[in-house]
């Protein structure tokens, strides 16, 4: 792959605390299909994400427990982190795990309203991130060796519709980019990609 310059910087910022909540559901909703998607809940993606919850469950017996240890591992990584928005928060995997006033079931759908409580969903609030990616030549440039640096073996990238998505029990698009990935970089395929079985430790 030839690169078309030898130093990037690429930036991703979100703002969402400039509007009240309820005009901040309609924005976010813009990420997905207006039109298909917009009508089949007033949280679309918590719908579409609770869908995919009692699905996985369905077929490999996963329980909410378990969807609850993967918010409480990602908050345990937050509080490495000064910048982080749970930085200071210190939620047990119990609390995480208990539908309460500070966790609720929020959906009115009621095949979806037990699958989908506050700590699974997104929060709203305002983030950047960056990163410079650079070639060897631009390392040069910048003074750096590409050992004090990650390197960048390949990378996948794939487009599809929410609405397209047949199974919710499998990550299609995800798979797609993974192949690509992997393939680019030399190393076996996955033929499919799947819901892991999450275990969770105790907190």
């Amino acid at each position: 792959m030839q690169a078309v310059c030898d130093v990037a910087l690429v930036a991703g910022v979100e703002v969402e605390t400039n509007v009240k909540g309820g005009e901040g559901v309609d924005h976010m909703a813009l990420a997905a299909h207006w039109e298909k998607q917009r009508g089949i809940s007033e949280f679309v993606f918590p719908h579409l994400f609770a869908r995919r919850a009692r699905a996985w469950k369905e077929a490999y017996g996963g329980t909410s427990r378990d969807l609850a240890g993967v918010v409480w591992k990602s908050r345990r990584h937050a509080r490495d982190n000064p910048d982080a928005l749970h930085h200071h928060t210190d939620t047990s995997l119990d609390a995480l795990d208990t539908v309460s006033d500070h966790n609720r079931t929020f959906l009115e759908d009621p095949d979806l309203h037990d699958h989908m409580r506050i700590a699974d969903s997104t929060e709203f609030t305002d983030g950047a991130a960056a990163v410079i990616l650079a070639t060897e030549a631009g390392l040069a440039r910048l003074g750096l060796r590409p050992d004090d640096c990650t390197e960048l073996l390949s990378y996948g990238f794939s487009v599809r519709a929410l609405g397209a998505e047949t199974d919710p029990t499998r990550l299609v698009n995800v798979a797609a980019a993974a192949r690509q990935a992997l393939g680019d970089a030399g190393l076996a395929r996955p033929r499919t990609w799947m819901w892991p079985r999450f275990t969770t430790a105790s907190a």
